[in-house]
């Protein structure tokens, strides 16, 4: 049997195949594109990675999935226990992944530290720098307020005192000589938009854009 040139070019039929083939759309991790026949794909991490990288210009995305960068990072919270649903990010996500929060039941937009050990001894602007915030951006306020035994201290992270921590101090004393006999916890509260105003205006505090005051 005659066996076919290297140099003989393949069928008319084989070549319209492979061009049909080539313009098809190709489905990876979510990502819709359709690439020419020129297009050289990257390695497969690229794809199986972010879902959002991909080779040259000949191949372009139809839909982008969420960046995992932490400035553009978003998580949603909320949606149980009483709670709305709300989309965290920037600051106050870099706080909400650092501790463990437990939602206050029917109190939407507050949250909790579940991190006695480590937290309750912390400052409020200790624990923004324990979770690598730069302190130096926030103001730390200190409220006596008449009817509470607490101070309160609030710190709004987000440049529009929408949202941010508020904290309530706990002194404690003791009669035992190896104790210290004077000793400060903080409950700290983690609170979102639905949260942070509602509340300090529940104890008597007023939040502007540009201050608080009581």
């Amino acid at each position: 049997m005659t066996q076919p040139s290297p140099d003989r070019a393949p069928p008319c039929c084989v070549v319209l195949a492979l061009q049909w083939f080539s313009t098809q759309p190709i489905e990876l991790t979510g990502v819709l594109v359709k690439c020419r026949r020129d297009s050289t794909l990257q390695t497969k991490r690229d794809w199986l990675g972010r879902g959002r990288s991909y080779s040259q210009a000949s191949c372009a995305p139809r839909a982008m999935t969420t960046s995992v960068d932490q400035e553009t990072r978003r998580v949603v919270v909320g949606g149980a226990k009483g709670h709305v649903e709300e989309t965290i990010s920037g600051s106050l996500l870099s706080l909400y992944d650092a501790y463990e929060w437990r939602m206050i039941p029917k109190c939407t937009g507050r949250y909790t530290c579940k991190n006695h050990d480590t937290a309750s001894f912390l400052t409020p602007l200790e624990l923004l720098e324990r979770a690598g915030l730069d302190c130096t951006c926030f103001k730390e306020y200190d409220f006596s307020l008449p009817g509470r035994s607490d101070n309160v201290r609030v710190v709004s992270v987000d440049g529009a005192n929408n949202i941010g921590l508020i904290s309530f101090v706990k002194e404690s004393s003791s009669d035992d000589p190896g104790i210290n006999p004077q000793t400060r916890r903080f409950v700290h509260t983690l609170n979102t938009q639905s949260g942070f105003r509602r509340k300090l205006q529940a104890i008597g505090i007023t939040v502007t854009d540009s201050d608080i005051t009581c």
